[in-house]
């Protein structure tokens, strides 16, 4: 079992292949369990989308942007 308290933050550290970026994408709701449950914010990843981000490392939204471009956006 893996939970994080209110408010904490947390790294994933781990060799390729030990499963940090599958628990993200099942966080974001972008995979379906195939085993147990996972619950973000107190409900399902899909329920909990709208008040969460992810973005992924492979996939960017806009290659063209900078990291600075998105960080600006949520301060206007």
């Amino acid at each position: 079992m893996f939970g994080l308290p209110v408010g904490a933050s947390a790294a994933l550290v781990g060799p390729n292949g030990a499963g940090k970026t599958t628990l993200l994408a099942l966080a974001a709701g972008l995979l379906r369990t195939t085993e147990g449950t996972i619950r973000v914010l107190g409900t399902a990843p899909a329920t909990a989308r709208e008040r969460i981000a992810f973005v992924a490392q492979e996939n960017p939204l806009i290659p063209q942007l900078s990291v600075a471009d998105p960080c600006g956006w949520g301060a206007s």
